[in-house]
C-alpha cells in the first residue's frame, strides 16, 4: 500500500487520520489496556511506516506502525495498527507475518556500532469497521488444527500471541473514543459500512462544529467530505449537502459542493475510459460502474452548469437546454473550452 492513490477511501481516511500524532495517541489511550498504556511515554510516539521500514516491509506491511519509548525504562515499543473493512479469516497469520517482517527490518539496520541485542515488543491492533460479524479468532493458536489432547503437548513449540480488536459495529455513542478527529472518523467509518450516514451526521453535528474551531479546520473538513462523497454511493450529493448545511453550517455545505466540483474535474482530466473510481454522487458512480451513460451525463451536466455560472454569472434558459440535449463527447469539448474563452456564447460555438 505504498501508493496512496491505490487505497480505498476507507484506508485513505484511516491513514490520513491516524498518521496524526494526536489522533494516534487518543486512539491508543482509549483502546489499549491501561496497564500497557501506563508503560508508554506517548509524547515520544512517532509514525514510522513510511520512513523506518525497509522496501519489502513498506510494500506489504500493515497500515501504520508506531514507535514509542517505554516510560522510564529506556525500552522501545511498537504498535502495529491494521485497518479492516471486511473480516479476514487468516488475520492472525497476517499479523504474524507483519511482526516477523518488522523484527527482520530492525535486524537489517543493525551495525557493529549499533547492534541489536534483543527484539522490541510489538502490540498488534486491528480496527474493524464492517457490518458483518467479526468471527475471526483473536489468538494465533486458534488457527492450528490441534485436538485438545495434543494442544498442551504442542503449545511450547508453536507461536502464541493475541491481537486487540476494536470492532466499531459493537460501539455506540460515547463508547467511541479518542481525540476529536479520531472520534469523528470512527463514526463515519462505521456509518458508511452500515448505511447510516444521514443519521450519523446529524448525531455527530456537535463534533463537526467543534472541529470547525480548530486551526486546520478547512483541511480536515475537506478530508472528511471527500471521504463521504467517495465512499457512500447510496446517498446523493444534494441530500448530503442538505444534511450538512442544516446540521453543521451553511458554509460547510458550500464547501461540500466545491469539493464535489474538484473531484469531477479531476476525474474528467484522467479520462472517461479509465472511469471515475471516486465519483461525486450516486448517478456518476453507478453510471461508470454499470456503463449507464445517462447517469454519468447528469453528473457532467450539473458540474459544467456550475462552472459556467461561476465564470459568466446567471445563465439564460437556452444553456440548460443545450446541456440536457448534448452528447457526452460534446459536453467534454465544452468542459475543455470553458477555460479558454471569455464569452458564454463562445463555449458552444
Amino acid at each position: 500500500m505504498s501508493d496512496a492513490s491505490l487505497l480505498s477511501p476507507h484506508d485513505k481516511l484511516f491513514r490520513e487520520t491516524f498518521s496524526r500524532k494526536e489522533s494516534a495517541i487518543g486512539f491508543i489511550q482509549a483502546y489499549l489496556p491501561e496497564s500497557l498504556v501506563n508503560q508508554m511515554d506517548l509524547e515520544t510516539l512517532e509514525c514510522v511506516e513510511g520512513s523506518f521500514v525497509d522496501e519489502e516491509l513498506r510494500e506489504h506491511e500493515s497500515d501504520l506502525i508506531y514507535r514509542i519509548q517505554g516510560a522510564g525504562q529506556g525500552l522501545v515499543l511498537y504498535v502495529l495498527f491494521e485497518h479492516q473493512s471486511t473480516p479476514d479469516r487468516w488475520m492472525p497469520l497476517r499479523l504474524l507475518r507483519y511482526l516477523v517482517q518488522l523484527w527482520s527490518s530492525l535486524l537489517k539496520q543493525a551495525t557493529p556500532d549499533h547492534p541489536v541485542l534483543s527484539l522490541p515488543p510489538v502490540f498488534p491492533l486491528v480496527l474493524y469497521q464492517g457490518k458483518r460479524e467479526w468471527t475471526v479468532p483473536l489468538q494465533f493458536q486458534s488457527l492450528l488444527n490441534l485436538e485438545e489432547s495434543f494442544h498442551t503437548l504442542w503449545r511450547p513449540y508453536v507461536p502464541e500471541f493475541a491481537y486487540q480488536l476494536v470492532n466499531l459495529s459493537h460501539l455506540q455513542g460515547e463508547q467511541i473514543q479518542g481525540d476529536l478527529l479520531g472520534r469523528i472518523v470512527q463514526h463515519l467509518l462505521k456509518a458508511v459500512a452500515q448505511g447510516t450516514l444521514p443519521e450519523t451526521l446529524e448525531g455527530i453535528a456537535p463534533l463537526l462544529r467543534e472541529l470547525l474551531n480548530q486551526e486546520s479546520a478547512l483541511q480536515l473538513l475537506e478530508t472528511l467530505l471527500k471521504y463521504m462523497i467517495q465512499a457512500d454511493a447510496s446517498i446523493t450529493l444534494n441530500t448530503l449537502k442538505k444534511i450538512i448545511t442544516h446540521s453543521v453550517t451553511p458554509q460547510a455545505g458550500e464547501t461540500l459542493m466545491t469539493i464535489a466540483e474538484q473531484l469531477t474535474s479531476e476525474g474528467l482530466q484522467r479520462g472517461l475510459q479509465q472511469g471515475l473510481q471516486q465519483g461525486i454522487q450516486q448517478g456518476i458512480q453507478q453510471g461508470i460502474q454499470q456503463g449507464a451513460q445517462q447517469g454519468f451525463l447528469r453528473g457532467i451536466q450539473q458540474s459544467l452548469r456550475r462552472i459556467l455560472e461561476k465564470k459568466f454569472g446567471k445563465l439564460p434558459p437556452w444553456v440548460s437546454q443545450k446541456l440536457e440535449a448534448s452528447s457526452l463527447e460534446i459536453l467534454q469539448q465544452w468542459e475543455d473550452r470553458v477555460l479558454e474563452v471569455d464569452r458564454l456564447e463562445a463555449v458552444f460555438e
